[in-house]
């Protein structure tokens, strides 16, 4: 971290237009995990191989069919990894320090399932017991498909001084407080329209 620190500050063209370098070293880091590129953990970064797919040379000559293909349906799926610019950050922070949304984030772990609940056109993530742990950002579009699950992918610390507008630093009622990401697992295979939002976008569990 403090090697990625000096390089962002000795960086001419950043260095002006960074005004937190910390939170912009952990929003980037975050943002990598969550595409997947790299996994951050207990210090170490361990990069992902891709996926490789080989043709059987004694196959290469004949003619495709159906059959071939039903292994690869599985792959029809996508995955919405949230990062920082997907939720609304300050959810948390504007809650009370007794409220149970505190209580819900600290229960949770990496790999907990969640349910992404339509609260009046808000989209929140919920936990087993319906307590809100965060809510989605405005401006963030599900890709077309049907949710199949939805899991805790990280958990973030944010803080009042990172919020650099004064007025919504104002709404903050506690100084520190945990913002939660999730990954969204979505059916896509002959699905042609948007999401459909009802109460729950997620079955129970």
């Amino acid at each position: 971290m403090g090697d990625l620190t000096r390089v962002l500050k000795e960086d001419t063209a950043l260095a002006g237009t960074l005004k937190d370098v910390a939170a912009a070293l952990e929003q980037g880091l975050l943002y990598l995990h969550d595409s997947q590129v790299l996994i951050v953990d207990k210090g170490k970064t361990v990069f992902r191989s891709a996926m490789t797919i080989r043709l059987i040379p004694e196959e290469a000559k004949r003619r495709f069919v159906q059959s071939d293909f039903e292994p690869l349906y599985g792959l029809d799926k996508k995955y919405a990894q949230l990062g920082l610019a997907d939720v609304d950050l300050g959810f948390a922070g504007r809650k009370s320090a007794n409220d149970p949304v505190h209580r819900a984030i600290k229960a949770l772990q990496v790999g907990d399932p969640l349910f992404v609940v339509d609260a009046g056109g808000k989209l929140e993530m919920r936990n087993g017991q319906g307590i809100t742990a965060g809510r989605l950002a405005q401006k963030f579009r599900l890709p077309i498909g049907t949710i199949e699950s939805v899991t805790v992918s990280a958990i973030a610390h944010r803080s009042k001084r990172q919020v650099q507008d004064a007025g919504w630093a104002k709404t903050c009622k506690i100084d520190g407080w945990e913002v939660v990401l999730c990954s969204i697992c979505l059916a896509g295979r002959g699905k042609t329209g948007s999401v459909t939002t009802g109460v729950s976008l997620a079955g129970k569990g």
